[in-house]
């Protein structure tokens, strides 16, 4: 139990989910949190991308060199002999698509029919049976940043009360085994009903008492290292 905790805190080999004796019965036996592994390849991009600031990799004349440089590192991690790298490929796949129109935000190359095309062509392809996974990835990220950015009032005035994405994210696995296993034999539809207000219910939570203090901390912390330097 304590090193399961300590694992996860420290994120280090985060994949190791389960614990003996919890959720024995569910669909998924064991599993407590199935969302936790993704973080640790989530940190690791997040350290590649301050990399590449520091290397100054970020400034427009150097960004290009700095895709094609990722690009053949992407095709040896996840073509190569070496299986432990894979899922760095895949997951900083969708990773440098969200860079990429970030750093070309003023250009507006978020389109909805662009996200359209590639969405119809990775269906097509799959049906057809010669579904490429990188136009699974590209299709997906790119619709969602669209979705994202597209102008939408009610979804606008629901973040207005919070981001409770993450929360719920990270809260909706460990919801939906505690369903499952307080209703054995519980249908899909029913433990959606049922997981989903309660996850976004703990992302909010999450959102107002973690993690919202700990941004406002960090604010805190840039506007004091901002301040000028008193001189007596």
């Amino acid at each position: 139990m304590w090193l399961y905790t300590l694992q996860n805190i420290s994120i280090y080999r985060i994949m190791v989910s389960t614990l003996p004796g919890v959720f024995v019965h569910n669909p998924f036996p064991g599993f407590v949190n199935g969302s936790l592994w993704t973080l640790f390849f989530e940190v690791a991009c997040y350290i590649g991308l301050f990399l590449a600031g520091i290397a100054g990799l970020l400034r427009r004349q150097q960004f290009v060199w700095m895709l094609l440089a990722w690009a053949v590192a992407y095709l040896g991690a996840r073509y190569g002999p070496w299986a432990k790298l894979t899922y760095f490929a895949i997951l900083s796949f969708p990773f440098v698509i969200g860079m990429t129109v970030y750093h070309f935000r003023a250009a507006r190359i978020l389109n909805g029919w662009i996200a359209l095309a590639l969405m119809a062509t990775a269906v097509a392809l799959g049906l057809a049976h010669h579904g490429v996974e990188e136009l699974w990835s590209a299709a997906t990220a790119y619709g969602v940043l669209c979705l994202g950015f597209t102008p939408a009032p009610a979804l606008l005035a629901y973040n207005k009360a919070g981001d409770f994405s993450y929360g719920t994210y990270i809260y909706g696995f460990p919801v939906g085994q505690t369903c499952a296993a307080l209703i054995p034999g519980i249908g899909v539809p029913l433990l959606i009903a049922l997981s989903l207000p309660i996850s976004i219910l703990c992302g909010a939570l999450s959102w107002k008492f973690v993690e919202k203090p700990a941004l406002e901390l960090r604010k805190i912390a840039v506007r004091r290292q901002r301040e000028p330097v008193k001189v007596a």
